[in-house]
């Protein structure tokens, strides 16, 4: 599947009254059998920030009749709330909380449910493997209840952490769990699972197949008219527009996103566009707002404590970092993560990164000992990306990048073979990589760039 230029409309929405007001919902409502004002089931629900003060008081009420299994429930999409505003505390509280209520349950969605909560949870602290263990569980049992939605939930968290183990067959599950999601028309479920398409995509490094998965999710989630589906959409398309080179398109978004975050509404996804927003100003030649955005972005990933998170920031801001002359700073950053690599650590999402740091290794004269942290690591075209840069084969690590569809750091690899070539006498070669380098900078805009490439023109005439 290959990218077709269209893209959604996504824009930012108001919360709409109803899912601002206050929930209103006393044990005497829910004991009269009205339930709360979420409704059923809430297993297929999506919930953010603006959620939580109602899910709080629903929980209360929940508790107070002693419905363990909707206070289960209730638990699980808090803690999804508090994740998804970058709250890795809040995060791990309420899914304690959540698998207290329902370990002695019976079999349940809610039982199923919190397996798989479990495994994700896994997942995004490094252990694929037992994530693939419990949520394998998590799918067996949902199948046993016959919760079809359920099944197609477990599914996607099955398949994205295989991918994450070198599966590439996890593809296979993702897109089961599409087939199911469409087929019983839940359509958060089938918008999630799109979304887990995108990043198993990226990370195997398609991000033309990637961009068109995060496209449908997106189109779904506008279906659905969620504020928490549409933001998460917003905040992950500004990457996919930068790796695209459609930086008019990522900036506007960037800043849009970034404006609400910087006012008070946390997202778990703006580690990843300050720093995306972060290397378009070093483009322009925006030192400044570029520094402050890369600390920002390394600030929030901290935080956030999920190694995708982590690793991703420390690659790319320590690629930040030594452009814009502090040195000693992306130094840390740098040793960090090759140390890291160089313990087998899984990093996740954040391979997608590797180009940027592998920019920064050179800058930082570590090339040999990124090279030697990663020569265990598996084959995909993240690393092998990696291993041509820091052995100096850039117009190797461009080709690789082109099939990647990553524009940004496949024109800086373009730039480092031209000034290779040139210093070899090799003119003629030198020129097809540069004009290649300088027109992609040309077209975003990238004047620092452009101004780099000029010169090396002029030095090569």
């Amino acid at each position: 599947m290959r990218a077709t230029g269209r893209r959604p409309c996504i824009r930012f929405r108001p919360p709409s009254a109803s899912t601002t007001r206050r929930c209103g919902c006393g044990p005497t409502t829910i004991r009269s059998g009205h339930g709360c004002c979420f409704g059923a089931p809430l297993l297929s629900r999506d919930a953010g920030i603006e959620d939580a003060e109602r899910l709080e008081e629903a929980l209360d009420a929940l508790l107070a009749v002693g419905d363990k299994e909707r206070a289960g429930e209730a638990e699980l999409l808090l803690a999804q709330s508090y994740w998804l505003a970058g709250r890795h505390d809040l995060f791990d509280e309420h899914s304690d909380r959540a698998f207290a209520l329902l370990a002695d349950a019976p079999p349940s969605g809610a039982s199923a449910h919190a397996l798989m909560r479990r495994g994700t949870r896994a997942y995004f602290v490094g252990d694929a493997a037992n994530a693939v263990e419990l949520v394998t569980q998590a799918r067996s049992l949902a199948e046993e209840l016959g919760w079809e939605d359920g099944v197609s939930q477990a599914s996607m968290h099955v398949g994205m952490a295989r991918v994450h183990l070198g599966d590439a067959g996890g593809l296979e599950d993702i897109d089961r769990s599409i087939e199911l999601a469409s087929a019983t028309g839940v359509l958060t479920t089938l918008s999630r699972a799109y979304n887990t398409r995108a990043v198993a995509w990226q990370v195997l490094g398609d991000l033309d197949s990637a961009y068109e998965a995060r496209l449908e999710g997106a189109r779904i989630a506008e279906r659905v008219g969620g504020e928490t589906s549409i933001r998460w959409f917003v905040g992950v398309l500004i990457d996919h527009h930068y790796r695209r080179g459609e930086w008019d398109e990522s900036r506007r978004m960037a800043d849009e996103f970034l404006a609400r975050v910087e006012g008070g509404e946390a997202h778990y996804a703006a580690w990843q566009d300050w720093f995306v927003r972060a290397e378009m100003r070093l483009a322009i030649g925006d030192v400044a707002g570029a520094l402050d955005d890369a600390k920002k972005a390394l600030e929030l990933a901290r935080a956030v404590e999920d190694p995708q998170a982590v690793y991703f920031a420390l690659g790319g801001c320590a690629h930040v970092f030594a452009l814009a002359g502090e040195r000693e700073r992306a130094l840390s950053l740098a040793r960090e993560l090759i140390d890291a690599l160089a313990r087998g650590v899984d990093v996740q999402f954040a391979v997608i990164n590797f180009p940027h740091f592998a920019a920064a290794a050179r800058e930082l004269g570590l090339s040999e000992e990124l090279l030697s942290a990663v020569a265990e690591r598996r084959s995909t075209p993240w690393v092998e990306e990696v291993r041509a840069y820091a052995s100096g084969d850039y117009a190797g690590a461009a080709e690789i990048l082109r099939q990647t569809g990553s524009k940004p750091e496949e024109a800086e690899a373009r730039l480092r073979a031209a000034e290779q070539m040139v210093g070899e006498g090799r003119r003629a070669e030198a020129d097809e990589q540069l004009q290649q380098a300088l027109a992609f900078y040309r077209s975003v805009g990238a004047s620092a760039y452009v101004g780099e490439c000029e010169a090396l023109l002029v030095a090569s005439a």
